[in-house]
């Protein structure tokens, strides 16, 4: 009866720290349930990590990393310095501090092989969800009243179609994969990372439908450093799994791990839809050139930033540095789509604060399976995605940061066996 009973608080504690990842997934900054909310999401995950904060400190009687909790103040006194020294009291400041708290609160709550678990199952999920509805069930989806599936534009007048655990755009011939979230380009960013944590990052071995599920959904959103960057992790993957013998590598391994995700990826959106699906993969391809306007605006983002940044380079120039950012964006190449967190986070808060974001960030990957070339690489690629799209206020990325630093809490019992040596409790990075 005990052991039932144990089961059952397990899948309940199993449900509910899958429900929490999926929630900080579907209501971060940049998905359409946020932008759409009438509430401000942040603050309700907020509100949940705070609770959670509260669950684990005095029920479970955990014991806070130090490294963590020191990581969090200094970041809070870092944008706190920002705010005082550039006279500054925009509404900014107080989602980025809030993030820092949610990213520090949940990852007491979930361990990193808790987490990317779970994460790479919403993800997947997401991806099915997506698929499906843009390549299969659209055209009964038009059919269905506005009631059901709800139409509106997003801030580019592009028409969407909310299908719930997708939104599609409501246009003939437009096989872009949005997702949940804003535009394609953050959705490669979230579907990359499950990928990073597939190949990398779980104890277990890759499973081939998940890397193909990911890989097929990553390509569907046409976006050139999303699928450069898939492709990248694979191979990288392939190549570390017995770098002594890569020219005596058998065929069928060589098969199981790089050629069969992609083709059965491409395979399965090809076969479920139109030969326009060759043209927008050679399309995104096309964008490679730096007289392409999408990649003008992204080198230009990276240039503009650098050189706002440099007038307050220790402390920044605070998030009014962002509106100088878009003005000199806007009178160089007429646009102000300031697409680079890494550059944003320099103009923003400047070298020390930006330092520690990255430094973090490393710490996280240097955990996972691999060499040093391996999380070096892994890391480029992270930059090379997140320096596609600006996302300062993102949460998730927060929570990724305080992985890096972090480690699975213990309760006062727990920590007097382990000081005392009668008990051995290894302590995973989470």
């Amino acid at each position: 009866m005990k052991r039932l009973v144990h089961s059952k608080r397990i899948t309940l504690t199993s449900f509910l720290q899958s429900f929490v990842v999926f929630l900080i997934i579907f209501f971060n900054n940049e998905t359409f349930p946020s932008i759409n909310s009438k509430f401000q999401t942040i603050y309700i995950l907020f509100v949940l990590a705070f609770v959670i904060l509260l669950k684990m400190l005095i029920i479970d009687k955990i014991v806070i990393n130090n490294k963590s909790l020191i990581a969090l103040f200094i970041m809070f006194c870092l944008v706190l310095i920002t705010i005082i020294l550039n006279n500054d009291l925009t509404g900014g400041y107080f989602k980025i501090l809030v993030c820092l708290l949610i990213g520090f609160s949940f990852t007491i709550y979930l361990q990193l092989d808790i987490f990317t678990e779970k994460y790479i199952r919403v993800m997947l999920f997401l991806s099915i969800c997506s698929l499906l509805a843009l390549y299969l069930l659209k055209p009964i989806i038009l059919l269905l009243p506005e009631a059901i599936f709800p139409r509106f534009l997003n801030s580019e007048e592009l028409p969407l179609i909310n299908a719930r655990f997708s939104y599609i755009v409501n246009r003939d011939g437009y096989y872009r994969n949005f997702g949940i979230f804003r535009e394609p380009g953050v959705y490669q960013v979230f579907l990359n990372f499950a990928l990073i944590f597939e190949l990398f990052a779980v104890k277990r071995s890759a499973k081939i439908a998940y890397v193909a599920i990911l890989t097929a959904t990553i390509i569907t959103t046409f976006s050139t450093p999303g699928i450069l960057t898939a492709l990248i992790l694979i191979l990288v993957y392939i190549l570390q799994k017995d770098k002594k013998n890569i020219v005596l590598y058998k065929k069928g391994l060589y098969l199981r791990h790089t050629l069969f995700p992609i083709l059965l990826g491409v395979a399965l959106i090809v076969i479920i839809t139109d030969k326009q699906l060759i043209n927008n993969i050679l399309r995104s391809f096309s964008k490679l050139n730096i007289e392409n306007k999408s990649m003008s605006i992204r080198l230009s983002a990276i240039v503009t930033n650098i050189i706002v940044w440099i007038k307050k380079a220790l402390f920044g120039n605070g998030i009014s540095g962002l509106y100088d950012v878009r003005d000199l964006m806007k009178s160089s190449i007429s646009d102000i789509n300031n697409t680079s967190t890494s550059g944003a986070l320099l103009s923003t808060f400047g070298v020390l604060f930006t330092s520690i974001y990255h430094v973090l960030l490393f710490m996280l990957i240097q955990s996972f399976k691999g060499n040093k070339l391996t999380s070096i690489i892994i890391f480029g690629v992270i930059l090379f995605i997140i320096n596609s799209q600006l996302l300062i206020y993102n949460e998730l990325l927060y929570l990724i940061l305080f992985f890096g630093i972090s480690y699975s809490p213990y309760t006062v019992q727990e920590r007097e066996l382990r000081n005392s040596g009668t008990k051995k409790c290894k302590g995973n990075v989470a």
